[in-house]
């Protein structure tokens, strides 16, 4: 999608960006952790194109002989229609054209998601943002960010979805998921 088209549509609430939603190629099947904050960055992408949020995606760049040994988690690849950009494997600084993306948007949140290395990789990303309201879907990430200024939040918060409940004896339960 050009930034034309994108200044046409309203000024939206949020942004969504997604930090590489990649894995290795012939790794085995992940672990219930990354099961689980992959199935809730799946609903959190999903609800974002039905909403018509801007989604942006930043993907490593790593060298070419390493790239190859990378593939998108299923259901979590970039729409034709959204932009990928690339960060640096080891600053981890995002890159001119991505800043120019986020910048257009500057009245709305940034949302982020996605392998955050630890947190690591996150922290670096946000610190290219002053005064700018971020937050990041805790649970739609491989690790916790530790950067000050970036509003925790879990999905469920964003899209709006209720808990699930259960009728029992006696009046309804709210369901917890492990």
């Amino acid at each position: 999608m050009s930034l034309d088209n994108l200044r046409r549509r309203a000024a939206p609430a949020r942004v969504l960006v997604c930090v590489d939603l990649r894995e290795r190629t012939g790794a085995s099947s992940p672990g219930a952790a990354a099961s689980r904050w992959r199935d809730r960055a799946r609903s959190l992408l999903h609800h974002a194109r039905r909403a018509g949020w801007p989604i942006a995606h930043l993907l490593v760049a790593y060298p070419l002989a390493e790239a190859s040994r990378w593939r998108a988690i299923q259901g979590l690849s970039p729409a034709p229609t959204e932009p990928v950009f690339y960060i640096d494997p080891e600053g981890g600084s995002p890159s001119h054209a991505f800043l120019r993306f986020a910048n257009h948007f500057a009245a709305a949140e940034l949302l982020f998601m996605g392998s955050t290395s630890g947190g690591r990789r996150l922290d670096r990303l946000v610190a290219g943002f002053k005064d700018r309201e971020l937050a990041a879907a805790v649970d739609a990430m491989s690790a916790p960010p530790g950067a000050p200024g970036v509003r925790l939040t879990v999905v469920s918060g964003v899209i709006g979805a209720a808990p699930d409940l259960r009728l029992i004896a006696g009046g309804l339960r709210e369901e917890v998921k492990p």
